[in-house]
């Protein structure tokens, strides 16, 4: 039954799923909130989120679109963690005051951006407020559409900073490198069985040893290339165990967990770790994407590239 509801509903138009979502999650008695206009990010695990940077990439952008129309921007992040945990305010205020945010149909429009790159259904709201749900970067759209400027990596610091626990562990690292350094950032998925993401299935061993080898290469080729100790990371921790016998690596050591798939009860360091990896590569004087075709193209180290404008570069292995 489950399945044949979600065939017809998706045949709707998208206008049609979004009121049906309103209704349902909503009713015409529920309180009614602050004033519109005002945007709010969902992200409460009711729907495919996308990782902790496609989730980045619609806060982003939906802050984007409230400061080029002057609208009130809030993030309601709650799984499968409270953004709070690792992030906090730094010169904008995306928390919701008490009773700001509205549970009236008669108030609220729904709409689920997952996947969608255009502004075209955010032409909308001056009524009512927007609860959005978004994880894809349409900077540049909204850049053309309102004739601005914005950079992603401004946005996400006016946005963010770290909470002190991940200040802490950021700066620990860094008093431990001593330096200036480059990065390596290695998403294995399930390559080596030890990181359960949605439903891939580990390779067999041969195909696991020579993907360490050529990427181990890579780590090699990087050291002797830029003379700088590499920081890598990766999702594996069996990869990274692997990487720590190399001569001039410090590997960013930990399980870590996609938001997506693991859900609730994990513990908040295997949480950290992603935010602990996207600042540990932001930090970097560069940073490399080293990839065989086994493995997943991310764009993490892409977007943590973003973060201060340093170089980055895909190789194919």
């Amino acid at each position: 039954m489950s399945n044949l509801k979600e065939a017809i509903l998706g045949k709707l138009p998208i206008n049609w799923r979004d009121k049906l979502a309103t209704m349902k999650r909503y009713s015409i008695t529920g309180h009614w909130g602050a004033k519109a206009p005002i945007v709010f990010y969902l992200c409460d695990g009711t729907t495919w989120h996308g990782g902790l940077c496609d989730r980045f990439k619609g806060i982003v952008s939906l802050y984007a679109l409230c400061k080029a129309r002057k609208w009130k921007f809030r993030i309601d992040y709650t799984f499968p963690f409270k953004l709070e945990k690792f992030l906090e305010p730094n010169s904008y205020i995306w928390t919701a005051e008490k009773g700001e945010k509205s549970y009236n149909t008669l108030h609220v429009k729904m709409m689920r951006l997952i996947g969608d790159n255009t502004t075209k259904r955010l032409n909308t709201g001056r009524r009512k407020q927007l609860h959005i749900y978004a994880n894809r970067d349409i900077i540049e759209n909204i850049n053309k559409a309102y004739n601005k400027t914005y950079q992603w990596g401004l946005l996400f610091r006016e946005l963010f900073k770290p909470t002190q626990m991940l200040h802490d562990i950021i700066e620990e690292h860094k008093q431990k490198i001593g330096g200036e350094y480059v990065a390596a950032a290695f998403r294995m998925q399930n390559i080596f069985g030890d990181f359960k993401e949605y439903d891939y299935k580990p390779l067999a061993k041969e195909e696991q040893e020579r993907i360490i080898k050529d990427c181990i290469e890579a780590i090699e080729s990087i050291i002797k290339e830029e003379e700088k100790t590499v920081v890598v990371t990766s999702d594996s921790m069996t990869f990274l165990k692997e990487a720590a016998k190399v001569k001039g690596v410090y590997p960013i050591m930990g399980a870590s967990s996609h938001p997506d798939t693991k859900g609730n009860g994990l513990t908040e360091k295997e949480y950290m770790k992603s935010f602990v990896d996207f600042y540990m590569l932001a930090g970097a004087e560069k940073i490399f994407a080293p990839a065989t075709d086994e493995m997943y193209k991310s764009g993490f180290p892409e977007t943590a590239a973003k973060l201060y404008d340093i170089p980055f570069e895909r190789l194919w292995l």
